[in-house]
């Protein structure tokens, strides 16, 4: 399997949270993308943080977890967030 250091990674970064940035620019290489980030957020919507992102400056960052996350169009498709 080609993916396997991916994988690797991925369970070290479980253990080590200082491996989630190698494991995401790993990623993103992997799909082609300029950005990727790894993130928690609430049921309803109403909050998320960001817990490690790679090419995604602070300010983007900051507006995501403050403002954007509330207008994610995943929430209203899985029909977990009620006001959105």
């Amino acid at each position: 399997m080609p993916h396997n250091g991916l994988v690797r990674l991925l369970y070290e970064a479980m253990d080590d949270p200082q491996l989630w940035n190698p494991f995401l620019v790993r990623f993103a290489d992997i799909v082609r993308a300029d950005t990727a980030g790894l993130l928690t957020q609430s049921k309803k919507g109403d909050w998320a943080r960001i817990l490690a992102a790679v090419g995604i400056d602070s300010e983007s960052r900051k507006s995501y977890e403050e403002d954007f996350v509330s207008r994610n169009p995943s929430l209203k498709r899985l029909n977990i967030c009620g006001s959105c």
